[in-house]
């Protein structure tokens, strides 16, 4: 009897364990925060050549657009807005678990795709080769373990537990080492406020580039950040009501410096929250960006 009621007692108190796990996982909202971001500095495009691999040339040879590095990119036609930009809560969040389904990172065409992408730490991640060739995926991580293996065509190879990442980091770049043009970032968060300014990779529809939107947002203040490999990063502070759609604008500096190292600079200008960014007039590189990239 004794044994049956210690039984019960240590049951009890697993589930007790058990759901204050899950109590303590944020909550989600009603609100959404969404924008365009845009850059007043111009950057000088630069086309991908992939001469190096017969196999890479000839699966992008045919490409309208031709393939532009996409850390270079603006589309000058959509008032210079910027795809590729991460855009995240960076203050003000409750955390969250990981959830059950996998980020996904593709290697497609001798690039990787998504080129930047955010995830949860702990969260699953799927790396797969859609390639008629063989390449290699290697993580430059700091907070977290680096990975590096070869990867054969086509395949996907699933990164789980202590082999996916587990810490909260900003910007971890994975190259691969025998296509030196190859890279992609990754931004891990303790929850799920975050996306990617959209590009023509991601949509069709050229109105959607340079813009993004974070959904269900709990009511409350909050600083917003960008990020961007060659525009470097900036801030906004902000509040949002249960069920408001709050409109939120970046415009990148003319005189900002582009980033030494991911994340290590922070440019001080912001842009009214309220106001919708007037387009910077078209620069010379930019519209060749835009002639090459958004035909």
């Amino acid at each position: 009897m004794l044994k049956s009621f210690k039984h019960i007692a240590v049951t009890m108190l697993t589930v007790a364990l058990i759901s204050n796990v899950a109590l303590a996982d944020g909550k989600k909202g009603t609100a959404s925060i969404k924008g365009k971001v845009t850059s007043g500095k111009p950057l000088k495009m630069a086309l991908i050549k992939m001469n190096a691999d017969p196999t890479c040339n000839k699966l992008n040879e045919d490409k309208k657009p031709p393939v532009v590095d996409p850390g270079k990119l603006i589309y000058s036609k959509q008032g210079n807005a910027v795809p590729d930009v991460f855009v995240w809560i960076s203050k003000g969040t409750d955390k969250f678990d990981a959830p059950d389904e996998a980020v996904v990172i593709d290697q497609k065409d001798c690039m990787y795709v998504p080129h930047v992408v955010g995830m949860i730490a702990g969260q699953k991640m799927d790396i797969k080769n859609s390639d008629p060739l063989n390449h290699n995926v290697h993580s430059l991580a700091k907070k977290n373990p680096q990975f590096n293996f070869a990867q054969a065509q086509p395949m996907t190879k699933t990164l789980t537990g202590n082999d996916t990442f587990t810490r909260t980091e900003e910007a971890i770049k994975i190259k691969c080492d025998v296509h030196s043009w190859m890279s992609c970032y990754v931004f891990v968060l303790d929850h799920p406020f975050f996306d990617t300014t959209k590009g023509h990779i991601s949509s069709e529809d050229k109105d959607a580039w340079g813009t993004y939107e974070i959904k269900e947002v709990p009511a409350g203040k909050y600083t917003v950040s960008i990020w961007h490999e060659e525009l470097g990063e900036m801030n906004q502070k902000v509040e949002v009501k249960d069920g408001e759609a709050l409109e939120l604008n970046f415009e990148f500096d003319k005189k900002a410096q582009a980033p030494r190292e991911f994340k290590e600079v922070t440019f001080a200008r912001k842009v009214d929250a309220a106001a919708t960014t007037e387009a910077p007039a078209k620069s010379c590189c930019a519209k060749k960006a835009d002639d090459a990239s958004a035909k």
